[in-house]
């Protein structure tokens, strides 16, 4: 079996796990836009990529697997998801690549922030207060609904990017101003655009000891086991 790890960035500790769990003659493949990417010294094989932002992107990818006989593609990158998932039924018809990502539906639930509370709290699970008007969190704080330190990040986050604690009014209002010209700069400023205005969250801090759950679904969406670590650093 030959996979391929598109944007592969600088987890090459993924690209070892992979290799140590392949068998003999199983080849991993690490995808990036820049030769420079860690991963791509720890793949078996390395190839250069165009930009997710590129046209051709998918035509390049469908012809990579055919070119090296990939049975798999994984994307360690959240903003390629809703790509590979537009494009899955493709790929998958002109190359013998599988393509692993879940349904649009799914991605957009957990990658914006917002429809992840929403989601929640719809399941009847309990969620920080949530604000996108920054004037609504301000008044909430005024009327003791909302108390400091705060959470603000953006609505569509990846890689802690924007993440913020204020404990002040002052760093508070620093803190979304910071965000607020630095998202256009980032990786995030694309997708911020879907809804302008209600891109960034402010959101009540939580205390206590926190966890995470890895859910594990074989290759046909079939539930397998989960698996609980409580976070200790990251």
């Amino acid at each position: 079996m030959n996979i391929i790890l598109t944007c592969a960035g600088r987890r090459n500790y993924l690209i070892k796990y992979f290799k140590e769990s392949m068998q003999e003659g199983d080849r991993v493949i690490a995808a990036d836009m820049q030769l420079s990417a860690p991963s791509m010294a720890e793949a078996d094989l390395a190839v250069v990529t165009k930009s997710l932002a590129d046209p051709d992107y998918i035509a390049e990818l469908i012809k990579i697997c055919n070119s090296h006989e990939v049975d798999a593609i994984i994307s360690l990158n959240d903003l390629e998801l809703p790509l590979l998932a537009e494009h899955k039924g493709k790929i998958e018809s002109q190359s013998s690549a599988r393509v692993l990502v879940p349904e649009n539906a799914v991605i957009d639930i957990c990658f914006d922030k917002y429809k992840t509370v929403e989601f929640a709290t719809k399941l009847g699970i309990a969620t920080p207060k949530t604000y996108l008007s920054y004037q609504d969190a301000l008044e909430a704080i005024g009327i003791g609904d909302l108390e400091l330190p705060t959470v603000i990040k953006p609505r569509w986050g990846s890689a802690s990017i924007g993440l913020e604690f204020p404990q002040s009014m002052e760093e508070l209002e620093l803190s979304f101003k910071l965000i607020s010209l630095k998202l256009d700069r980032t990786i995030l400023g694309t997708v911020s655009k879907a809804d302008p205005g209600r891109a960034i969250m402010i959101q009540q801090k939580i205390k206590g000891r926190e966890f995470g759950l890895d859910i594990i679904n074989d290759l046909e969406g079939n539930h397998q086991k989960v698996i609980v670590k409580e976070k200790l650093s990251m």
